[in-house]
């Protein structure tokens, strides 16, 4: 038994762009559901992170210590910083009406972005692919 990656499996072009288990070259989007001709899929996302602002661990350190010499040490509490955390929901559908889903978990608003920012491309060769018929 061999196992194929996407581009061997569809012919000998590259892989354009990744989301998790979700493959797509210029012909193809791959998924562990399946195979199907790129301008048969569509592709959603749905951001389900939420950010939450919170004093970090050096403020509320650097707080204790220097409160034991002044009060000023208490303005350390006032410092904030954002963390993002959840997780992003794609899913991809053929015309054929198979579906898969996938969760991505998110850590950082890089991470965010960068989902984000392959979705569009995927969605924009998807685009392409419909256009050339």
């Amino acid at each position: 038994m061999t196992l194929n990656t996407p581009a061997q499996a569809h012919g000998a072009s590259p892989v354009l762009v990744t989301l998790g288990q979700i493959v797509a070259n210029e012909n193809w989007v791959t998924t562990p559901a399946g195979s199907w001709e790129l301008k048969d899929a569509n592709v959603t996302l749905i951001d389900q992170t939420r950010m939450e602002s919170r004093i970090p661990v050096w403020a509320i350190v650097t707080a204790v210590i220097t409160f034991l010499f002044f009060f000023l040490g208490l303005l350390f509490l006032l410092a904030k910083e954002n963390v993002i955390t959840g997780y992003i929901t794609l899913t991809v559908t053929s015309d054929q009406g198979h579906v898969f889903t996938e969760h991505v978990p998110v850590n950082s608003f890089i991470l965010r972005d960068d989902i984000f920012g392959r979705v569009n491309y995927l969605q924009f060769l998807i685009g392409q692919a419909r256009a050339k018929g």
